[in-house]
């Protein structure tokens, strides 16, 4: 016996597994060597006709807040199988798109769950996708030179600074 597990696979197969002898009752005999010890196993895989498995497409609406960017998108699952007649299925691309998952004034990362927009006669294994737009603060620097200044020196004491100025490093968001 040599097994090949297919879990996934979305096209051919082709690898060397090792041979496990096994009796009638499919156990495993010990105490026997299989001769050759590997073999090629190619196995076919071809999509069953009505059905495609497409990635899906998080489609978004709305700028984030001034001073915030889009930094990720993804859906969960990122892919969904689409059921319908072949020549339907042919016409789509190889993604889906959802209702449109809003950012507008967004300062944080926004997570919904979408729908899915599916062609006329077409179905999916589900409806909804969970989108998550990553919304990060656009981060900025400056560097500012600003006069030394002493303060809080009791009476009768003095101060001597070894520099006149120094310099200010800003970063943060915008």
């Amino acid at each position: 016996r040599a097994e090949v597990y297919l879990r996934g696979a979305k096209s051919q197969v082709e690898r060397m597994e090792a041979v496990t002898p096994v009796d009638g009752q499919n156990q495993v005999v010990t105490r026997v060597n299989a001769e050759p010890a590997l073999v090629q196993v190619v196995v076919p895989v071809e999509q069953w006709p009505g059905r495609k498995e497409v990635a899906v497409r998080v489609k978004l609406s709305g700028p984030p807040a001034d001073g915030y960017r889009l930094s990720a998108v993804r859906s969960e699952p990122s892919t969904v199988v689409l059921q319908g007649d072949p020549d339907t299925l042919s016409q789509v691309p190889g993604y889906i798109e959802t209702e449109p998952l809003d950012l507008s004034e967004a300062t944080a990362d926004v997570r919904k769950r979408v729908a899915l927009i599916l062609p006329q006669g077409v179905t999916a294994d589900m409806d909804f996708v969970m989108a998550t737009a990553g919304v990060s603060p656009i981060e900025g620097g400056i560097t500012v030179s600003e006069p030394l200044i002493v303060r809080g020196l009791g009476a009768g004491l003095s101060a001597d600074a070894a520099l006149a100025e120094v310099d200010v490093i800003l970063s943060g968001p915008m």
